[in-house]
């Protein structure tokens, strides 16, 4: 982000001297990269009233912008620049519908040196102390010199979660705050593809809209909308106005209904069928990925037989459910016409009521009966062994996570998928 801004300001240079030959170069250059999408998550994420209050110490206005776009009135309050008061208002605020944002940019004192923690009145250090005591999040890198950093230096609280893309310094600040609390730092280090900004707020999106949206959701036939929107997200109840029928339970994913039943069980087995909580979104993502070299190829020449001869394999998630769709039949259908279950396996996944009442006992069924080959991954920490997937060969071991194992040790297990894809489609069923 910071090289993002940097070479922002090179652009504006470049145009403000009339260097056109590299002011085009430049833009054409960065015209694929944008911070406004990232602004856009937290945007939304305001939107249903998940934040009333944001403390940041970015001086732009990305957010500002995004507010504006989607109509909502806020206070741009910066440390140092407006009373201590208001600050600390802002801060203590619990009023319904206002929106804050709180600014802690790196302030010159007039002796030239930057503004510390200490140096903030004792109300607005309290209020700041109260925010830093939660379990909180650091994404991407911060300034030794930020006043948050003071602040972060005491922090007592809960855990703090330090999110980048490549390894920290052992000199680094934040990495002695969550040592100097005597965890392990391996438990509260996010890095490599996950630590990537982009893909990090893309799974805090998924995860906070998905909850927001189980507790507001009337029951119906249609299904959450739960995909990431970095469009403008589609209109939803307002969270404090339940009807009657909606679900109450912050907790609870939408009712348990009877077991799909598979309409024709002699069905052409021609999918990969991926079954997951939304909770694990991010890793459904990395997945696809994985699995796009040989999409393309099974849709050209890999090809997987049955007793009609030939036929084309596809991927599927429920991501090609689309709007109008019965969801229900669309699952049934994918099941009923799976050769391979992908399950992406984690304490959410074990914990939902429509894959363990719908999901696993006809996958299970057709896995005893020799037509589907399950494949589970272990994506986080949870009671996998006392389950009754145990006795089927996971493709990683419940005791290593992708939570808890390096990006690149999560890259192999991946590529495990993958190859033990390929080597099951390319036996011909006796």
């Amino acid at each position: 982000m910071e090289a993002l801004e940097k070479l922002a300001n090179a652009v504006a240079r470049c145009k403000e001297q009339r260097d056109r030959r590299y002011h085009l170069f430049l833009t054409r250059s960065l015209a694929q990269y944008s911070t406004r999408r990232n602004y856009r998550i937290l945007a939304s994420l305001i939107r249903y009233e998940y934040f009333s209050t944001i403390l940041t110490a970015s001086s732009d206005t990305g957010l500002e912008e995004e507010l504006d776009e989607l109509g909502l009135h806020y206070e741009v309050l910066i440390v140092g620049q407006h009373a201590s008061e208001l600050i600390v208002e802002a801060l203590d605020s619990v009023e319904e519908n206002s929106i804050y944002i709180v600014k802690l940019p790196e302030l010159e004192l007039s002796t030239g040196q930057t503004m510390l923690f200490s140096d903030l009145s004792r109300a607005v250090q309290n209020s700041l102390q109260v925010y830093f005591n939660r379990n909180i999040a650091i994404v991407g890198y911060m300034d030794q010199e930020e006043i948050g950093l003071s602040a972060l230096a005491a922090h007592k609280g809960g855990g703090i979660y330090y999110v980048r893309e490549d390894d920290p310094p052992v000199t680094d600040i934040v990495v002695k705050c969550i040592e100097g609390q005597g965890k392990q730092l391996s438990d509260f280090l996010i890095t490599g593809h996950y630590g990537k900004f982009e893909v990090f707020s893309n799974g805090l999106d998924v995860r906070l809209r998905t909850r927001l949206q189980n507790r507001a959701i009337q029951r119906s036939p249609s299904p959450p909308e739960h995909r990431l929107a970095v469009k403008e997200p589609s209109p939803m109840k307002n969270p404090t106005t339940h009807s009657p029928s909606s679900v109450d339970d912050e907790d609870t994913l939408l009712e348990p209904r009877p077991t799909i039943l598979l309409e024709n069980p002699e069905a052409k087995r021609t999918t990969i069928f991926i079954s997951y909580s939304h909770e694990d979104d991010i890793h459904l993502q990395r997945l696809h990925v994985h699995l796009k070299p040989l999409e393309r190829d099974l849709s050209v020449n890999i090809n997987t037989y049955n007793s009609d001869g030939l036929l084309n394999v596809n991927v599927w998630s429920d991501k090609r459910i689309k709007p109008g769709d019965n969801w229900r039949n669309k699952i049934g259908r994918a099941m009923e016409t799976a050769r391979i279950a992908i399950l992406l396996v984690s304490a959410d996944f074990l914990a939902s009521d429509f894959i363990r009442n719908t999901e696993l006992p006809v996958l299970l069924k057709l896995h005893a009966q020799e037509d589907v080959i399950i494949l589970p991954v272990i994506v986080g920490a949870c009671d996998y062994e006392h389950t009754k997937l145990a006795d089927i060969q996971a493709v990683n071991k419940a005791s290593a996570p992708l939570t808890r194992a390096p990006s690149d040790a999560n890259e192999k297990v991946w590529s495990g998928v993958v190859r033990a894809v390929r080597e099951n489609l390319a036996k011909k069923p006796a």
